[in-house]
């Protein structure tokens, strides 16, 4: 009966440090549903199990229960003293900690000083943001398939594009875009949230020796941010840079 006690705290089955799982698992700290599925994406098919919790309150109680992999922790997410946090962490339990940084200027020097092991900005650059997950979890003798980040998606917002089935999503709605208006929006994918000028998106679209039209491809954008934007009036996810070029807003 003691033994039943405790482990049942608060309706919730926990195990003692002499029972913890061997399992692959990785806990993300995070509200951003877009990035999960990213991560849910790429690492569930390995075996993966992915743990989403909003904030630190539960993530003793998670360390001594399960064998964590790994730690995805997002700037959004805020604690009062995150660094005695990560560093009990890395100190008690040696979970590696990646954190996801959404604006260059913000936190890095935190995380870095808190003891984090990596960073990531997240400009929706899926191969980039896999591997650094997959680059810190090798470090820690966690085995994964490299070759599968070849195979990843691009992420801009609630838009999820796929370039081997050369699908666009938002959601479960497929976006029905020509040829050419895919691979506009991959070309800018590539470099999302930095400004890719006309010239730059002709050379990628139709190669070096095609004539350039500057007009042709004001056109195609247009009709492309139809597709793309909630309200085209008020573009959110692609920019127009005046005399520069477009950018994909991440």
């Amino acid at each position: 009966m003691c033994l039943y006690l405790c482990l049942m705290i608060d309706n919730k089955l926990i195990h003692s440090p002499a029972r913890r799982r061997s399992g692959r698992l990785i806990v993300i700290v995070s509200r951003d549903e877009i990035m999960v599925s990213r991560v849910k994406h790429n690492l569930s098919p390995e075996g993966f199990q992915i743990l989403v919790i909003p904030d630190y309150t539960d993530i003793f109680k998670i360390a001594r229960s399960r064998n964590i992999r790994m730690i995805i922790t997002d700037q959004a997410v805020d604690h009062p003293d995150e660094a005695t946090v990560f560093r009990a962490l890395h100190h008690k339990y040696n979970c590696p900690i990646l954190a996801i940084v959404h604006r260059p200027e913000y936190k890095v020097e935190h995380f870095i000083n808190a003891g984090i092991d990596d960073y990531v900005f997240d400009n929706g650059n899926e191969i980039a943001f896999m591997e650094h997950i997959r680059a810190l979890l090798m470090r820690h003798g966690v085995h994964v398939l490299k070759n599968r980040v070849e195979e990843s998606n691009y992420f801009i917002k609630d838009i999820c594009i796929n370039p081997l089935s050369r699908e666009v999503k938002r959601g479960n709605e497929e976006l029905n875009l020509t040829s050419i208006e895919f691979d506009i929006l991959l070309a800018l994918a590539h470099k999302a949230g930095s400004i890719v000028s006309r010239n730059e998106i002709h050379r990628l679209v139709w190669g070096d020796n095609a004539f350039y039209n500057e007009r042709m491809i004001d056109v195609h954008i247009n009709k492309l941010r139809k597709k793309i934007e909630k309200d085209p009036s008020k573009p959110q996810l692609l920019l127009s840079v005046r005399g520069a070029g477009y950018k994909l807003n991440v």
